[in-house]
């Protein structure tokens, strides 16, 4: 047997659903309300890095080539350098990744 949760959204806990995104106010979050999109906290995670790497490495990551932010992939030492350091502060930074709520639907 399968069971679907949800948790309840903002102001009741931390995740963001279909209404609460709405209201929640960063860019991704704009985006995904703007064109109905489902949310995901790992959606938000990777498109938020990508844009930190766009804006300090001039460069994105081709494996998410949907997020380049009018740069060139990143294709040489320099910029693989830059990217391993601005991954390992990013996702090592909790001020960073709060910023992305988990999804209230579990399923």
């Amino acid at each position: 047997k399968r069971v679907f949760s949800e948790r309840l959204a903002e102001p009741y806990s931390g995740c963001l659903n279909e209404e609460s995104i709405k209201n929640y106010g960063t860019e991704l979050t704009q985006i995904y309300a703007n064109k109905n999109l489902e949310y995901s906290q790992e959606d938000c995670l990777n498109y938020c890095y990508a844009r930190e790497l766009a804006k300090n490495c001039k460069c994105y990551d081709t494996t998410f080539s949907h997020y380049t932010f009018g740069v060139q992939p990143c294709l040489n030492v320099t910029q693989f350098a830059c990217h391993l350091n601005g991954f390992i502060d990013f996702f090592s930074n909790d001020t960073k990744i709060e910023k992305c709520k988990k999804e209230c639907n579990l399923n």
